[in-house]
């Protein structure tokens, strides 16, 4: 169900925003690793794989991808604009495109850290730093979103109270449902 995944993001993004009380979110502090920064990172691609399995499904129940790549072909062809997507943490003056450069033959490079870090972390222990924890974190929340676009024939809308506190969207458009404005910067798919 797509609200559980919202919860699950938003756990996961309140453990990201606890270590910014012990590291600063700063370009500066991206190659900074940490065994909180791979359970993070370790966690959220996870949550993007379960997301990612059930979108799939959601676009053509006979749907058999099971890897990020075959997910891309399918998702890509009907959101195409999800490599476009930026996600922004405005407090900390990050913007990134979490699926930028994601095709069936090619996974974003957080992901590819996922994977060191899940098979070999003795030997990649470096790749679990701040700048894949905040990618992977925001590429949860961006692939969420558009499922749940999928899944209900519309966006999702989420309380400034509830929703994510680190993360928003930043490419807005007219021709979308989402709205600016409180704490909480609504969102809009590219």
């Amino acid at each position: 169900m797509p609200q559980d995944h919202l919860e699950y993001y938003l756990a996961i993004e309140s453990d990201l925003v606890t270590c910014s009380r012990f590291v600063d979110f700063s370009t500066n502090n991206f190659q900074t690793h940490s065994l909180e920064f791979a359970r993070i990172i370790l966690a959220a691609s996870a949550e993007i794989d379960a997301v990612a399995k059930e979108f799939c499904k959601a676009i053509n129940a006979a749907s058999r991808a099971d890897n990020i790549l075959k997910y891309a072909d399918e998702i890509i062809l009907v959101y195409p604009n999800i490599t476009n997507i930026e996600i922004a943490a405005p407090r900390h003056n990050i913007r990134l495109k979490p699926w930028d450069n994601w095709t069936a033959t090619t996974s974003p490079p957080w992901w590819r850290a996922h994977n060191n870090i899940k098979h070999d972390r003795a030997n990649n222990f470096g790749e679990a730093n701040l700048e894949n924890a905040i990618a992977a974190a925001s590429g949860l929340l961006a692939i969420i979103l558009y499922f749940y676009k999928q899944k209900n024939g519309q966006q999702l809308e989420i309380s400034v109270f509830d929703g994510p506190k680190l993360f928003c969207v930043t490419n807005l458009s007219q021709n979308d449902d989402w709205e600016n404005g409180g704490i909480f910067w609504g969102y809009t798919l590219p």
